[in-house]
C-alpha cells in the first residue's frame, strides 16, 4: 500500500522500508492526486527529521521539486529548514558530463 503523504514515506523508511521504493511509491501518490490541492496536501506536513543528512535534504528538495514541477503556487515552508540542505553537494563525484568541473582534455564525450 502506498504512503498517502511524503511525511508517512519517511515513517515508514524509518521504520525499515526501502528508501527507494517508499520514495518511488509516494511519487506515484502525488501524481495520481486528483487535483493540486490533494497534491499539495500530500506534501504539506513535515516529515520527522531521521537523523540521515542526506535523506532529510533528499525530502525537502523532492517536496520543492514536486511543487514547482506541479506548479501548485506555493512550496511548504518546511523544506527552507536548515536541516533541509547539506553542507556539501552530494554525490561529490562530478561526472563527466558536468562541464563545470571536467578537465577540458577529457574527450570521453
Amino acid at each position: 500500500m502506498r504512503p498517502n503523504t511524503l511525511a508517512e514515506a519517511v515513517e515508514r523508511i524509518q521504520a525499515g522500508a526501502s528508501r527507494d521504493i517508499m520514495l518511488a511509491e509516494f511519487v506515484d501518490t502525488f501524481n495520481l492526486a486528483p487535483t493540486s490541492a490533494a497534491r499539495y496536501a500530500t506534501i504539506e506536513e513535515e516529515p520527522a527529521l531521521t537523523n540521515d543528512e542526506r535523506l532529510d535534504a533528499l525530502v525537502g528538495a523532492l517536496a520543492e521539486y514536486l511543487a514547482k514541477q506541479h506548479r501548485l503556487g506555493r512550496v511548504p515552508t518546511w523544506v527552507s529548514g536548515s536541516a533541509r540542505y547539506l553542507d556539501r553537494p552530494w554525490p561529490q563525484r562530478y561526472h563527466y558530463y558536468d562541464y563545470r568541473w571536467s578537465d577540458p582534455t577529457d574527450r570521453r564525450l
